[in-house]
């Protein structure tokens, strides 16, 4: 029995459904990355059960790494374990630390940084940090229907030129929004999209459009959708992809359309924490 549950595990993951996990903010707010809040040294940490609560309900943990020598940050590595739990060590020349955080979070929120000095009782980094929106991915549907504009979808990097892939992990796979199918012509012309000489139609669009509630508009690309008076027509066989969070989202407009082959699915709906992401997602 138990070999016929794993069996069927394997294979509902396979072809059906795939957990995901958010790495960055670039679907903010639509779906959180994840993110980090420091805290001042002398500001107290919450009691244990407030720390357990907040876990389950908002996928929050805590930091507190403080350094029990003079020294200095040479490296700050990823360290993996499974498939949801990102840690960091905190390589110095006369310590190291296991930190429940990725590198780009302590890089980006935290300040950590090869080079930095630290006193001895000195704080390197302390905080909450709440784990990036945990999501079931829909490897069905397009097996059989062509994605659709508008969808969050998942899909892999592989042989996209100015990604790299991560030497122990390979291609990372990425989440953003399908904002233009085959032969569509999209123009931006900040905050609008258009999509075939119109505005994008749609929720997710109209929302990221508004410049309201946390979202800014659509941002010139670099090397696609630079321009607003020059179109960019997607080839066959290629899907347009870009994050909500236009303004900091490394996507299409940067490295071009996504090869068909590479579609994983559509993101179905956020499982994990229970925050008021919690639900189908649009």
């Amino acid at each position: 029995m138990v070999l016929v549950a794993i069996v069927v595990a394997i294979g509902i993951r396979s072809y059906f459904l795939q957990p995901f996990k958010i790495p960055t903010g670039s679907m903010q707010p639509t779906l959180n990355g994840i993110i980090g809040h420091p805290m001042p040294p002398n500001q107290p940490t919450p009691g244990i059960l407030r720390q357990v609560g907040e876990f389950v309900m908002l996928g929050r943990n805590y930091i507190n790494v403080v350094s029990a020598e003079d020294d200095q940050v040479t490296q700050v590595l990823p360290k993996k374990f499974g498939f949801f739990f990102t840690f960091s060590r905190i390589v110095c020349e006369k310590q190291s630390f296991l930190v429940y955080a990725s590198p780009d979070t302590l890089r980006q929120d935290f300040k950590v940084l090869p080079g930095n000095r630290y006193a001895k009782g000195e704080t390197i980094a302390k905080g909450a940090v709440d784990t990036g929106d945990q999501v079931f991915v829909d490897k069905f549907s397009y097996n059989f229907v062509k994605p659709h504009r508008g969808d969050v979808f998942v899909f892999r990097t592989d042989n996209i030129a100015g990604i790299v892939a991560d030497p122990e992990t390979g291609a990372p796979f990425f989440i953003k929004r399908l904002a233009g199918t085959p032969n569509d012509t999209l123009r931006i012309d900040s905050p609008l999209l258009y999509v075939n000489s119109k505005l994008a139609d749609g929720f997710g669009f109209g929302r990221v459009m508004s410049a309201k509630d946390g979202y800014r508009g659509y941002a010139p690309g670099r090397d696609y959708l630079s321009d607003p008076t020059k179109p960019y027509a997607v080839p066959e066989h290629r899907y347009f992809a870009m994050g909500d969070n236009s303004y900091n989202s490394l996507d299409s407009r940067w490295w071009g359309p996504v090869p068909e082959e590479n579609l994983v699915g559509r993101g179905l709906l956020v499982y994990w924490p229970f925050n008021s992401h919690w639900g189908l997602i649009r």
